[in-house]
């Protein structure tokens, strides 16, 4: 006995807490034309947005067809998925899911 309380602690201590979820979308079949004013436009009313980011393609200037929203709520990001997804923006039908750190990449 070395004098003291017995330990207290959960055998579950050393488990991570569950992924935080997730808050930025991949938007992805982009029309050259889409500008970062109109992708705000578009995803705004779902909540506060943080950033958008739209990849360029050094050699031409032009964006890649794709882009990144930042939402400041995962659930304002869960209802731009729900909202979305398939829709129309510039003449172009385009696909909203939830980035991933390989697209990011």
């Amino acid at each position: 006995f070395f004098g003291g309380a017995p330990s207290l602690s959960s055998p579950y201590q050393h488990m991570s807490a569950a992924p935080a979820p997730p808050s930025r979308l991949y938007v992805g079949g982009l029309a050259p034309s889409t500008s970062e004013h109109t992708l705000r436009a578009a995803f705004i009313p779902f909540g506060l947005i943080e950033t958008v980011s739209m990849p360029l393609n050094y050699e031409t200037g032009q964006t890649k067809g794709f882009a990144f929203v930042q939402y400041a709520d995962a659930d304002d990001c869960a209802d731009a998925v729900a909202n979305m997804h398939m829709n129309e923006i510039d003449g172009k039908t385009i696909r909203v899911t939830y980035a991933t750190d390989e697209q990011s990449a």
